[in-house]
Parts: structure tokens; sequence; C-alpha cells
């Protein structure tokens, strides 16, 4: 059997796994709603459009330049509740591009194909081991700051290397040039944690062209000042001193100390997790392998000593973009589920690297090659039929048992007793139904709760639909109620 009939079968067997395994993801997003932040950061660019909107949570609530454009540009802010599962579909199958696009420029004379399925196969194991998927693809204004912030960075680090290093038209490398800045004023804009992981990545790019490629260090002063720009913008913005004001309230313990160990713990646990504890992992490396088929004259070429020089700053630096999270909620002893949705690709990527660069290394990557394959096939398979602590069997399970279509059928009512609100009255009010499903693989809270408990989710549904008082049913307090004992406190 010739290596390209090999190769045409793994591609075909790969491409089944990938549509298996996005199957129950995709279908999902067409159950998917938002939940009440995604109305409430919709409703003000929908009513006083996206620049205002943004302007007034830098000014109010955090720097995240970007983001604060991203809620305006969702369909949600465009009154268009309908096409949020597109949006949600277009979640899952985004990062599949983006990294298609960052790996086609490390490898651009590699077989496109295998690397289409090479990134599908790598996405499949982050929706698969992620931390939060909710947090990650089907909470909107979260999928913004954890989803978007590495998608738009693999777009600019594809976009650089394009720039560094392809022979095309010098209008071809300016395109690149800015896309590249374009995507990293992006990155930058959109989670402080890519504050860190973007100057940290700047940084690891200088030491490794001042080493190896010094003339090319003078094209990096740009991207630096950009980098600057960007950095000094976000942390000025007044609306995060606002946000931390706020935060310093909780009583968690913010002392250096007690953040370090909190927060090398953590990292630690979802290292291990997302490295060891999981039958995937391994079989997606091994199977990157087999489709990558990297020369081995590139590995060797490269000394063990550097390799592992750099791999250690890219783990600290993994580790860093952490710490922005605790610098704002202290050491919390609940391991932050939802940071860690965006820190689980790097930590899938750097693990990929350091497999492929060591079995390379004692020249054993390749035993044989229909062993190699058969096992991380057969790997990935059985973690799909007998795992249970996978976001896949989750969602399996959700499906199976109809809590995401009863969810669905909920949040479908709310809807439509808000679109029939009276307008005949000088004071709307519609009373929705608590939801009593609420899957966790697609919702999470905030939502409304009972009395008004928290009313500035009760405003977020007031204020998206234009409605005077939004109210559960068995609520015992008004709204009009609770505002005449506010006002003569």
């Amino acid at each position: 059997m010739n290596s390209s009939f090999r190769n045409y079968i793994l591609i075909s067997i790969l491409f089944i796994i990938i549509c298996l395994v996005l199957y129950p993801f995709i279908v999902a997003a067409y159950y998917s709603h938002p939940n009440a932040e995604d109305f409430s950061l919709a409703a003000n660019p929908k009513n006083n459009g996206i620049l205002n909107a943004a302007i007034q949570l830098l000014i109010s609530y955090d720097g995240r330049y970007f983001v604060n454009i991203l809620h305006g540009l969702s369909p949600l802010a465009f009154n268009q509740l309908n096409l949020h599962k597109y949006h949600v579909i277009f979640n899952v199958l985004f990062p599949i591009g983006c990294f298609y696009y960052f790996i086609l420029g490390i490898f651009p004379k590699k077989n496109k194909l295998n690397l289409l399925i090479f990134s599908g196969l790598f996405m499949c194991l982050l929706y698969l081991t992620n931390a939060s998927i909710v947090h990650l693809t089907y909470w909107i204004s979260s999928s913004f700051v954890y989803l978007y912030s590495w998608c738009f960075y693999l777009l600019w680090l594809g976009s650089f290397i394009r720039y560094f290093y392809t022979n095309n038209s010098n209008l071809s490398k300016q395109i690149y040039w800015f896309i590249g800045v374009f995507f990293l004023l992006a990155s930058m804009g959109v989670n402080e944690m890519f504050l860190v992981v973007n100057l940290g990545t700047l940084g690891i790019t200088i030491l490794y062209f001042y080493l190896f490629d010094r003339k090319k260090l003078i094209y990096l002063l740009p991207i630096l000042l950009v980098g600057g720009i960007a950095f000094a913008f976000f942390i000025s913005n007044p609306g995060i001193n606002q946000r931390l004001s706020s935060l310093e309230k909780i009583g968690n313990d913010f002392s250096f100390i007690a953040i370090s160990k909190v927060s090398m713990k953590h990292f630690s646990i979802e290292f291990f997790r997302i490295l060891f504890k999981n039958p995937f992992t391994i079989s997606c490396f091994i199977l990157s392998a087999q489709l990558l088929n990297i020369n081995k004259n590139l590995i060797t070429s490269v000394s063990t000593k550097t390799f592992l020089f750099f791999s250690f700053i890219a783990l600290v630096n993994i580790y860093l973009m952490t710490i922005p999270y605790y610098f704002g909620f202290g050491a919390d002893t609940l391991l932050p589920i939802r940071i860690f949705s965006a820190v689980d690709l790097m930590l899938s990527i750097w693990g990929g690297v350091n497999f492929i660069f060591f079995i390379q290394k004692i020249n054993s990557l390749i035993i044989k090659y229909y062993l190699t394959t058969f096992l991380g096939i057969f790997m990935f398979l059985l973690g799909l039929k007998f795992d249970n602590k996978n976001n896949f069997a989750l969602l399996k399970k959700e499906l199976e048992s109809k809590s995401i279509q009863k969810f669905d059928l909920e949040m479908k009512d709310r809807y439509l007793a808000l679109d029939q609100k009276s307008n005949n009255t000088c004071w709307n009010i519609v009373e929705l139904k608590p939801l009593s499903n609420q899957p966790k693989s697609i919702y999470s809270p905030p939502d409304i709760e009972q009395n008004r408990k928290s009313p500035y989710w009760n405003k977020a549904y007031e204020n998206y639909f234009l409605i005077d008082e939004v109210r559960l049913m068995n609520d015992t307090l008004f709204k009009v109620t609770i505002l005449y004992f506010d006002k003569n406190e």
C-alpha cells in the first residue's frame, strides 16, 4: 500500500471522526439561547448605538475595548434573536479556520487537506476536554472573551509568520502586516489574560530573532509599538478601577503569597487534566504526528537544550496569563473554569509540540505506520464510547434526556410572552416562568431571580425588550413598590 493511499484512508477516517464529534455540538447550538448577561450587553448598543455603548463600558466597567465593540456586532444587538443559534454554530467552526490559518503559515508546503483535518482534530480535542464548553462557545458574551481572544491570537500569529517568512510581493507582505496588527489589537482588546500572553509572545519572538535571525529585529519595532499602545490604552480606561473597586468587596485574600499558591495549584490541576487525565490527548498527538509528518531533519536541527529553554518560557507564559484573574478576584479556592476554557488550547498546543519533538528525537515516531495509526484512532473512539467526563458525553446525555430540547421550549415560551406585552397601558408588565431546565452544556446563569433579588438581570430583559417590568411568576413584590421604598428611604 503506497503512502498516498494510506494518507487518503487516514484522512477519510479522521474526517468521519471529526464529524461524529462535532455533530452534537452543532445540534445543541440549534437549541441554544442567550442568558440575561447576553441581553444586558446587547441592549445598550441595540438602543443607543455601538460606539456609545462601547464608550460607556470603558468608562464604567472595564478596559476591554474590542470586546465592547463585539457586543454591538452580535445578532442580538441588531434585534435578530433568531440568528443566535447560527452565531453559536459559527463559534464551533470559527476556531477550526483560525487554527488552520495559523498552522498553514508554519507549514506552507504541507498538504493543505492534511492541515485542515489536523486543525479539525485539534479543535475536537479542545471541545472534548475544555474546562467549560458553555463559557467557550454557547454563552455568546463569554465566548467573545474566552474564545475570540485566542482565535484572534492565532490569526495575528499566522499573519506575522507569513509577513516574516514568505517570499510574496511587497504588497502581499504589507497586507499580512496590517492583518496581523489588526488582530493583535483585537486579541489584546478582548481579554486581560491575553494582554499577558500577547506581550509574552512578542518577548519570546524578540528572543528568538536575537538568537537566530537578528536582521529581522528591526521589523519587530513597529509591532512592539502597536502592542505597547494597546496595553497602555487597555489599562488606562477608568472602567478598570470601577470594576476592581467592586471586586475588593468579595473578601478573598489578595496577598502575593496566597495568590501564587492558589494560582499554581489550579494551573497544575488543569495541566495534568488536559495532558494526562483524559483518553483523547495522547491519541490526538499520535494522529497529529502522522498528519503533519514533520521532516526529521527539521527536528534534529534544533538542540534539545534550546527546545527545552523555549518550551519552559512558553509554559511560564501560559501560566502567567491566568494571573490577571487572581489579581482581580484574589485567592479564590474554587478553580475558575471559565478562564481555563481559554488556557486549554494553549496547553494542548504546548503538549503536542513537546510530544512530536521528543518522539522524533528518540527516532520512534513511526514504529509501524499501521500500529500507531490504529492505536491513535482506537484510543480516541474508546474515549468517545466509554469516557463520561468529557463535553461530548455531557451533550449526548442532555440531548438524549431532552433537557436541551425542553430548555429550548421554555425560552421560546418566554419570547412569546415578551412579544405579547400589552401596549395599551402606561406600565407594561410581563411575567415569565422560571427555567426548570438549565442544561449545563449550553446554558449558564445569570438569570432573573425571584422578587428581583438581583434586579440587574430583570433590567437586562426590560432594557432589551423595552418593557417596564419583567418579573417571574409568583413574585410577591412589584417593581413600582421597590422603587417607592428606595425613593423614601
